[in-house]
């Protein structure tokens, strides 16, 4: 009998295999995969783990549920997963590693390279205004496109750092190749907003449609700041996986 304490991590990897097999084509859209009851007898888990897997799955839009009918795969929506632990560096492990199998290779379109005296990017980087440029570019693929994102970086430490930016490459890669840096996660805020005009236009959606906003600071291997990044993502193509558990952990 599946212990009812199994450790919190263990509907992930439930999860994880359904993903694999119903990308893999062994369920195709439309069709009902197997009830929990006989998921729990498959993996010797219990009834909660695979109730908790499902929802996984619902979450990143590859079964629906259906009131006293079961769970479906769900028609393919191009949807940008991004896996988000602890240790990963940052944009070139996260992007590359993660981008949900039903989205093609991930593209990060530069835009522009401006002069921008941010006072809030200066404070969080410990560094003049003056010395500021702001980045900003397209995250997109097959003709999808993602998020707007705005980086602020000290023009001073990296300079040039957009020059010959090849579109597949991301800030992560540039400045790993460019001046041997790799960024780390500092922190990391996510908060909803509207589309306005401007952001609207980029992404081709209308006015008002919901976005996912995430900003935050990187640090290099030294922990001194990189760059302020502030993301604007299109809230029905992007979702955030946050691993907290990296490792099995004893029951308390």
């Amino acid at each position: 009998m599946p212990d009812s304490r199994e450790p919190a991590y263990r509907y992930r990897q439930v999860a994880e295999a359904l993903r694999d097999r119903i990308q893999g084509g062994e369920w195709v859209p439309g069709e009902r995969i197997p009830t929990e009851a006989a998921l729990a007898a498959e993996f010797d888990v219990n009834r909660l783990t695979v109730r908790q897997a499902i929802t996984q799955l619902r979450i990143i839009g590859l079964v629906d549920t259906r009131q006293g009918s079961g769970t479906y795969v769900a028609n393919p929506v191009p949807l940008l997963e991004v896996s988000m632990a602890s240790d990963d560096d940052v944009d070139h492990g996260s992007l590359r590693a993660t981008a949900h199998p039903a989205v093609g290779h991930v593209h990060e379109r530069l835009l522009s390279v401006t002069p921008d005296a941010d006072a809030q990017a200066a404070a969080l980087l410990s560094v003049p205004a003056s010395r500021l440029f702001r980045i900003a570019t397209l995250l997109e693929s097959d003709e999808t496109l993602y998020a707007v994102c705005d980086y602020w970086i000290d023009g001073d430490r990296f300079p040039g750092i957009a020059d010959g930016w090849d579109d597949g490459e991301t800030m992560g890669m540039r400045l790993q190749s460019e001046f041997d840096v790799t960024a780390y996660y500092s922190w990391r805020r996510f908060r909803a907003d509207a589309a306005d005009p401007a952001i609207a236009s980029q992404l081709g959606v209308t006015v008002g449609a919901p976005l996912l906003i995430r900003d935050g600071v990187s640090h290099d291997e030294h922990g001194s700041p990189v760059y302020y990044v502030v993301r604007r993502m299109r809230g029905d193509r992007v979702a955030y996986t946050v691993n907290y558990l990296d490792r099995p952990t004893r029951d308390r």
